[in-house]
């Protein structure tokens, strides 16, 4: 609540906070500006690896590895969805949201595949690929070598948190899923600076989560019919919508000038209120404003 109403009039406002940084500044103050003298760089970005489970990673690079791993933080795009945060982590000018399949674009290219996301950060840093994680797990050394090659910029796509929690059928086992990432992500950074000779690895994430283990009761919900315009994107903790005049007192309001020049408009429940929506996979959610949504944890190792 303190954060919300700290943050609610910059959010109308601006959609962002400001002198916080910025998950669509990422690649400009990381990797433009940011490469502190290192050749190469390793970006891991782990789907829904929300703070509290990154400050727990951070210690174990301390203790597991000869590197040093500080911790820091940045606000993530609204929604704090999949499809926004990966492409907020990636160089561009401009993001749109295309009305006719709902895709996130930057600088009018698609955003959604690997193959895609590669052709958008090769396009700015020359050689730079992008890789899931498990390829580059399974891999032997001589391969991963290979896979990587010389380039100096490698994004890795790890997705632990986010497919257990998403799914109806395993979402209560999230909590095992991020000591499982933990996990992952250690072997990964061990990887990148023992095999391939990366001397700094950025780890980060698209978005956070809420998780309630106790079935929701009526008052932890709103209708979708409180909210009134054109809903082009919905879920249970963030609205999408065009020409509409929001009760602000149901939903905090986003500006979303970064968005097509300011087009749309974002809404969010206040707390961990949902938004009812048809379909299983309620206890687990993101998209909202919540501190457990919105900071993303960069570690610099």
């Amino acid at each position: 609540s303190c954060w919300v109403a700290a943050c609610e009039k910059s959010w109308a406002e601006a959609g962002y906070v400001e002198g916080v940084p910025r998950q669509n500044r990422f690649y400009l103050e990381n990797i433009f500006l940011g490469t502190e003298g290192a050749k190469k760089t390793m970006v891991i970005i782990s789907d829904a690896l929300r703070y509290e489970v990154a400050c727990e990673l951070a210690g174990r690079l301390e203790r597991d590895t000869q590197g040093s791993a500080e911790l820091g933080s940045m606000q993530g795009a609204f929604p704090t969805v999949t499809e926004f945060g990966m492409a907020a982590l990636l160089p561009h000018r401009v993001m749109q949201l295309r009305e006719s399949d709902g895709g996130v674009y930057l600088d009018g290219l698609p955003t959604y595949s690997t193959e895609q996301r590669e052709a958008i950060l090769s396009s700015e840093k020359p050689g730079a690929i992008c890789v899931q994680s498990k390829r580059l797990m399974a891999a032997k050394r001589a391969e991963r070598k290979e896979l990587v090659g010389g380039s100096e910029l490698v994004y890795v796509y790890h997705n632990t948190i986010d497919a257990t929690g998403e799914e109806y059928s395993t979402e209560n086992m999230v909590f095992d899923a991020c000591a499982t990432a933990i996990e992952d992500l250690v072997s990964l950074v061990k990887i990148a600076a023992g095999d391939l000779n990366f001397t700094r690895v950025l780890i980060t994430a698209d978005h956070g989560f809420l998780y309630t283990r106790d079935p929701l009761e009526e008052r932890d919900k709103v209708s979708a019919s409180d909210i009134g315009g054109e809903k082009l994107k919905l879920g249970r903790r963030y609205a999408v919508c065009k020409g509409l005049d929001p009760d602000a007192m149901v939903f905090v309001k986003m500006n979303m000038t970064d968005i097509d020049g300011g087009e749309y408009t974002g809404l969010a429940p206040r707390e961990c209120i949902r938004i009812k929506k048809a379909g299983p996979g309620e206890n687990y959610v993101h998209g909202g404003v919540s501190l457990q949504e919105m900071c993303v944890p960069v570690i610099k190792f």
